[in-house]
């Protein structure tokens, strides 16, 4: 066996443990994530493929249905409830393969097994293993339509499924998230470096219209739902948001900040990386030896650079995961070339050496139990232990505390101990209050207050209540709504326009 696979298996197993290690109690149960493996385990269950991705949080539109068609696909292959959580750390296990794929594809192995470690140990590519959200997939889309776009530009003679499958999985990709939009800039790249213009463009293209028939179909049976709600964002819904714009701030803290998170690295260590890599590229253009085929990759990146810098929203890091490929590659590029220089050769190795170190800490904090994941955890058991053999109806007054309550009706509905018919019970809110009974007399002498906690009580080592003696209807009135169940979950989410339609 090669040296250069069994370092690549060293890295793969260290990636394997860092994404699955302490699993599924890693595993983020709250809010988004409850309910999107709600809407993969109804949509596996009852073969349904939804038309709409999860809503955006900058504002009343979707994206496109391939995020969840995605963990719809692996609870069906995978048959556990927590197929989604496994999927997304097999997706964040193939980002770290494609990098490798990717720098044997530029430079050479050496290259390749750089860009493999920085993938592995980052921390918010660890992350994107432990919680169920969209952009979490982005880092496997973004990396291998880079892949494609250089095996593209590299091939002699054009085979067509290329550009179809580079241009379906930027489609997918932008789909899963809109910060994928930014790659579409290496179109017009793609079509320079081919002398097949005509039918790069074709096929390309008709890859990128397959990814969006879904969302199309959706547009034009419900009023350009999406396509309207983003235009007024664009133009009128930005001006509700400050974002500081000015270069100062946004060369001298953001890039530092961005670049040090994105490898796990301390605020401080990140500015020399950055200046090495400007400098090894300054010196390579000056001694003429910048690889021409790296020259697109660089223009994207430059163009993405320019316009993140007037982009008029929040440059929250976890949606800018699609540049993630950049930094790594632009990080290895500086580490590579002190390693193939036989002068500095020492000082390359013991550079990438010193960065894996650093990195590892962070990397390390990802590790433990998620704590709302243990809270939910012991909720769960509590009612298990004080109820025994019993089914349960969970509910959330007025959607307070929703993250803890969905995690516990998640938790309860993996052990098939959810069901319409069971005890009533959600966690105290005074925003609800307890729903009227026949059983209480508000003229006798023990407080009204007081009746109903003997008629709703908690449940021992829990802020949970026992409502099961109001009705559904009284529950409603009180504010609690109806119970947490997965077929709601997945109405609300994906089929919500059927009942507005928009």
């Amino acid at each position: 066996m090669k040296r250069a696979t069994i370092l690549l298996f060293g890295i793969l197993i260290a990636a394997s443990a860092f994404r699955f290690y302490n699993a599924p109690l890693r595993y983020g149960i709250g809010d988004d994530s409850s309910r999107d493996a709600f809407v993969a385990i109804t949509g596996a269950r009852d073969l349904q493929l939804p038309l709409t991705g999860p809503f955006s949080s900058l504002g009343p539109f979707t994206f496109g249905p391939w995020y969840y068609w995605q963990l719809i696909a692996a609870t069906l292959l995978l048959r556990t409830p927590y197929a989604s959580w496994i999927y997304m750390g097999v997706a964040s296990l193939l980002f770290v393969l494609i990098m490798y794929a990717l720098g044997k594809r530029l430079f050479d192995t050496r290259f390749g097994l750089i860009l493999a470690t920085l993938a592995a140990l980052s921390p918010p590519e660890i992350s994107t293993a432990k919680g169920l959200t969209n952009p979490n997939l982005i880092p496997l889309f973004a990396g291998l339509s880079i892949y494609l776009f250089f095996i593209l530009i590299q091939q002699k003679k054009l085979n067509d499924r290329i550009p179809f499958l580079w241009g379906l999985v930027v489609g997918i990709g932008i789909n899963t998230h809109y910060q994928m939009v930014g790659y579409l800039m290496f179109f017009p790249l793609l079509l320079s470096y081919r002398k097949e213009k005509f039918r790069t463009l074709f096929w390309s293209g008709l890859g990128l219209f397959v990814s969006f028939i879904p969302m199309l179909f959706f547009e034009l049976t419900n009023h350009w739902y999406t396509t309207r709600n983003m235009f007024v964002y664009a133009t009128l819904t930005k001006n509700l948001y400050y974002v500081p714009y000015r270069w100062l701030w946004y060369i001298r803290d953001f890039w530092p900040e961005f670049w040090s998170h994105s490898l796990g690295l301390p605020k401080f260590a990140s500015t020399p990386v950055i200046l090495g890599f400007i400098m090894t590229v300054f010196w390579d253009v000056r001694k003429k030896q910048f690889p021409k085929f790296f020259i697109p990759f660089f223009v994207v990146f430059s163009a993405n650079f320019l316009w993140l810098r007037y982009y008029w929203g929040q440059r929250f890091f976890g949606y800018l995961l699609y540049l993630h490929p950049f930094i790594f590659i632009f990080t290895a590029y500086v580490i590579w070339k002190l390693i193939i220089a036989p002068k500095t050769k020492i000082v390359g190795l013991l550079s990438f050496l010193i960065l894996v170190v650093a990195i590892l800490p962070a990397g390390l904090r990802e590790l433990p139990a998620d704590y709302p994941n243990a809270q939910a955890r012991k909720s769960t058991r509590a009612i298990k232990e004080f109820f025994p053999d019993k089914q349960f109806r969970i509910y959330s007054c007025k959607r307070h505390d929703f993250s803890r309550t969905i995690a516990v009706a998640f938790l309860l509905s993996t052990e098939n101990r959810l069901s319409e018919d069971g005890i009533a019970l959600g966690f105290w809110d005074a925003d609800c209050s307890y729903p009227p009974t026949q059983s209480v007399n508000q003229f006798g002498q023990i407080p009204v207050i007081k009746q109903l906690e003997s008629v709703y009580p908690n449940i021992p080592s829990t802020s949970l209540v026992n409502l099961s003696h109001a009705t559904p209807s009284a529950l409603v009135q009180s504010g609690w709504g109806d119970p947490i169940t997965p077929r709601r979950i997945f109405e609300s989410t994906v089929r919500w326009w059927f009942r507005e339609q928009p």
